[in-house]
């Protein structure tokens, strides 16, 4: 081939501030699934995940997670939820998990 037909693809390197918490959550899923984790378990991580990406949007990124962002996850969950601590420990169990 001569040099004017070979395309090169630019590789595109995200830092861990630009990756998306939802493709990441996948790829948790994914990797949960393969090690054997039963459907409901899988369907419990999307459930809590949904949750979160309702909460934050579907454009969090994985820098914009800190500690502070999840006191604020929290307090959504017990306040506006109004969600028994039992609950509100669960999810953030799962979030946990993936974090």
């Amino acid at each position: 081939m001569a040099n004017s037909q070979i395309r090169k693809r630019k590789k595109v390197v995200l830092s861990d501030d630009e990756l998306l918490v939802k493709d990441l959550m996948e790829d948790f899923i994914t990797e949960k699934k393969a090690d054997g984790r039963s459907e409901k378990t899988l369907e419990s991580y999307r459930g809590s995940f949904n949750k979160f990406l309702n909460y934050f949007g579907e454009n969090m990124t994985i820098g914009a997670i800190t500690r502070n962002s999840m006191y604020k996850y929290k307090g959504h969950l017990v306040s506006l939820e109004e969600l028994s601590v039992q609950s509100v420990n669960h999810y953030l169990r799962e979030i946990r998990a993936f974090v």
